[in-house]
């Protein structure tokens, strides 16, 4: 791929990092602070009551842009609140063996604050309709934190921030005013933030489904890791062919993947050698201009990658079950076995095999690339030259969205602020316990005028070390002990990369993955708010084409793919109006990226 197009990625991923650094350093200048946020509870409590004698408390009294505040509201300094008050936020579940409210994060910053949410928790699959639901019926919570909200249907629901950002969060104003993007994305056509972004912006992320190999079985067989896909196929042919896994069955499974798009486990990457990828919006920006949209699906390189797959299927490569296996069958296809090969994850989580056997504990994660049993793959190069990935989580299009319900929204602007002020409260909401998962160093942040010390991530790996906890792996356990990715604490790279890390694990296996991939990447549809006419027009369309595509891909991939049939796939488009549907999305980024000027 030819540098000049990731240039303008870079210049993406630049303004990330350097928003993730002003947001990071922002916490010793906002006035909420809890002075060393290295001690215990009971140094916080002094905190919060040197802070409160020194706060401002305002009586219906209207600050700069004309504010009425509550009685008892603090602008600055902690307790937001003299008195205790509860407010109701609707949040997706993420686990459901410890309730949200019970949650070490929300049990500190509840006593720091005086702001208390009471988190109604809803089963991520029905999010969506739940929260649709509630707005039809105007049955309001004081606030959703989640997935994005229809604003260009319900946006008269939902608070203007702005003045109260200017007013009474000086971390999160500065975090727009040093991040354009962010506000391109969050503000609609007339300058209006009514979403305070929320979740993990970790870089690693950027790049969620990527490819990952058994070096074990590389090692048996003598391979390399493969860079170009006819390489990847004679590596899956040995895999098949050659009993890798040593129990003279003829069992090995060399390719496998969960869904064709979706996080994390979808196959969307794989036509990325062939110059497209595939994602939920079915488009990408085309990397020459960083502007022009491009519809995969009617691209030739879309069909080669198809005919490509097929190939694979044909000849038992890719596993049969590919279309048809569900997520819990997914993730534990290789538990207590060794017949996995190769397959499509955000991780080296080996579904069901997370350490190499033959390796011990006493290699250094530090130093040896060998102690874990599945290894990246970098970005494959097609038969073309082609080598691109699809980039995601650029911009967070979750948020905490305030309804017009609440009574006092200066207290949850202020409190969202106040939890994203420091490295512990993110650390809390995002990855759980102090001393459990994560603890203090004797390091002095040196971009804290507080002198707030650096927090330091357990190196936790054994399904041991979170069972004394009464969980079995580390995702069930943020996901119980804290808010994992719906945190109302957004994380950055850069504010991440001052957490110093306990062996290493986290970034040693995904960071550099990302890196790797990231080089090769081309921008989706960004998110953003647009005119209810544009989104319902794209929402209607899009429905009739997921349906299709889902079935062409995977009837072209298990039966085979002839241009007869792509000339049929062709008409097909034109039939759901997929020209149309294309039109939509550019005039939906044209508009997103004419906020940015």
């Amino acid at each position: 791929m030819k540098k000049k197009p990731w240039q303008r990625i870079a210049c993406l991923i630049c303004a990330i990092t350097l928003c993730a650094s002003a947001l990071a350093g922002c916490g010793g200048n906002n006035t909420s602070s809890t002075g060393d946020s290295s001690q215990t509870s009971s140094s916080s409590t002094e905190s919060k009551e040197d802070s409160s004698s020194g706060g401002e408390s305002s009586e219906a009294s209207g600050g700069e842009t004309g504010i009425q505040t509550a009685e008892g509201f603090n602008k600055e300094g902690l307790p937001i609140l003299n008195e205790k008050k509860t407010y109701e936020v609707y949040i997706g579940q993420m686990g459901t063996l410890k309730p949200a409210n019970e949650t070490q994060a929300n049990i500190d910053t509840t006593a720091d604050t005086n702001v208390e949410i009471n988190w109604v928790e809803v089963p991520l699959a029905s999010w969506s309709e739940k929260v649709n639901v509630l707005l039809a019926s105007q049955t309001l919570p004081d606030a959703f934190c989640g997935n994005a909200i229809d604003l260009p249907s319900y946006g008269d629901m939902f608070l203007r921030l702005n003045e109260y950002m200017d007013e009474f969060a000086p971390v999160t104003k500065k975090f727009f005013d040093d991040h354009p993007t962010y506000y391109s994305s969050s503000a609609d056509s007339e300058g209006n933030i009514k979403m305070l972004p929320t979740g993990d912006e970790y870089l690693g992320n950027t790049i969620d489904a990527q490819l990952w190999i058994n070096k074990d079985w590389l090692d048996t067989l003598k391979l390399e890791i493969p860079t170009t896909t006819d390489e990847f196929v004679e590596v899956l042919r040995a895999f098949k062919t050659k009993d890798p896994n040593g129990n003279g069955e003829a069992d090995e499974i060399p390719y496998t993947f969960r869904e064709v798009w979706g996080w994390a486990a979808g196959m969307e990457n794989m036509f990325g050698p062939f110059g497209v990828v595939e994602n939920d919006n079915h488009v990408f920006l085309d990397p020459k201009d960083g502007k022009t949209v491009v519809f995969s699906a009617e691209e030739q390189g879309y069909y080669d990658a198809l005919e490509w797959m097929h190939s694979l299927y044909a000849e038992g490569l890719l596993d049969s079950e590919c279309f048809t296996h569900s997520s819990d069958q997914y993730y534990t296809k290789n538990t207590g076995k060794d017949i996995i090969g190769s397959y499509n994850e955000y991780g080296d989580g080996g579904l069901g095999t997370f350490i190499s056997d033959t390796h011990g504990d006493e290699v250094n994660p530090e130093t040896d690339e060998a102690y874990r049993k599945f290894v990246h793959v970098p970005a494959l190069k097609g038969p073309n030259g082609d080598q691109i990935v699809g980039l995601n989580n650029l911009n967070r299009d979750t948020g905490l969205y305030i309804t017009t319900k609440c009574e006092e929204p200066e207290a949850l602007v202020r409190w969202y602020d106040y939890v994203n002020s420091s490295l512990d409260t993110k650390l809390k909401f995002r990855t759980g316990k102090e001393n459990e998962v994560w603890y203090y160093t004797d390091e002095v942040d040196p971009d804290d005028p507080f002198g707030h010390k650096i927090p330091m991530t357990k190196y936790l790996i054994d399904p041991d070390d979170y069972k004394q906890f009464g969980y079995n792996n580390s995702s069930e356990y943020s996901s119980n002990e804290a808010f994992a990715g719906w945190s109302p604490a957004l994380s950055y790279y850069e504010k991440d990369q001052k957490i110093k890390a306990d062996g290493g694990a986290g970034d040693y296996i995904k960071l550099p993955a990302a890196k790797i991939d990231v080089e090769f990447g081309v921008q989706p549809l960004p998110p953003g708010v647009t005119t209810i006419e544009n989104q319902e027009q794209r929402g209607i369309l899009k429905a009739d084409i997921d349906n299709y595509l889902l079935r062409f891909i995977s009837d072209s991939i298990v039966n085979g793919i002839d241009e007869s049939k792509w000339n049929e796939h062709l008409s097909q488009l034109e039939k759901l109006r997929v020209p149309e549907y294309k039109q939509l999305c550019q005039e939906f980024v044209d508009e997103i990226q004419a906020r940015m000027n």
